[in-house]
C-alpha cells in the first residue's frame, strides 16, 4: 500500500546566511523567498496531500516524525544549495533509507561542480557513514541536479517483493 503524501520543509525567509565553506557571492541574504500563502496558492488542489514544515532544517528536523501512514520514503528530493544544509537533511534521512528509495539532489552541481563544497561534499561524507548502503546513480536533473538509488546491500541480488 503506498501512501503518497509529500512533506514541504521550508523557512518561508529565504535562505539562511550562508556561513563556511557556504559562502559564495552568488548568495545574498534573503534569496529564493517564496512565502507560505504563494506556496498554497501553487497547490492549492492537493494541500490534503501536503504537510507544511515551517523553519531552517536545525529547527524544523530536530524532531520531526513522519506520520505513521508515512513511514516509508520513496523519493527525497533535496533542494538546499548549501553543504550545511544538506548534511542536517541527510543525517535525518539516514535512518529513514528505504531500499530502492530515490535521493535526488537538486543542487549537485553547484560551486563549479567542486566535490569538495554544496551537495557533492555532503552526500560524499553520507555516504561515508552509510556501510550497509549503496547509492547506484539513476539520473542527471536538466538543471543540474542528480539522483541515486539506495540500495540496501543486503537486499541486492535479491528478489523484493515490497519496500
Amino acid at each position: 500500500n503506498i501512501c503518497n503524501h509529500f512533506y514541504a520543509f521550508d523557512s518561508f525567509q529565504g535562505m539562511p546566511e550562508a556561513v563556511g565553506i557556504d559562502k559564495s557571492i552568488i548568495w545574498e541574504n534573503n534569496k529564493n523567498i517564496m512565502s507560505e500563502l504563494d506556496f498554497k496558492k501553487k497547490f492549492t488542489n492537493n494541500m490534503n496531500k501536503i504537510t507544511i514544515v515551517k523553519g531552517f532544517y536545525n529547527d524544523s528536523l530536530k524532531n520531526f516524525e513522519l506520520r505513521v501512514e508515512n513511514k516509508k520514503i520513496m523519493l527525497a528530493y533535496i533542494d538546499c544549495d548549501y553543504y550545511l544544509s544538506t548534511i542536517q537533511v541527510l543525517d535525518w534521512l539516514k535512518k529513514h533509507l528505504v531500499h530502492g528509495m530515490i535521493i535526488a539532489f537538486d543542487d549537485w552541481d553547484l560551486y563549479f561542480s567542486d566535490p569538495l563544497r554544496g551537495q557533492k561534499k555532503a552526500f560524499n561524507e553520507f555516504k561515508k557513514n552509510c556501510e550497509n548502503w549503496h547509492f547506484e546513480e539513476f539520473f542527471r536533473i536538466k538543471s543540474g541536479g542528480h539522483s541515486f538509488i539506495a540500495l540496501d546491500k543486503s537486499k541486492m541480488g535479491k528478489e523484493i517483493f515490497e519496500f
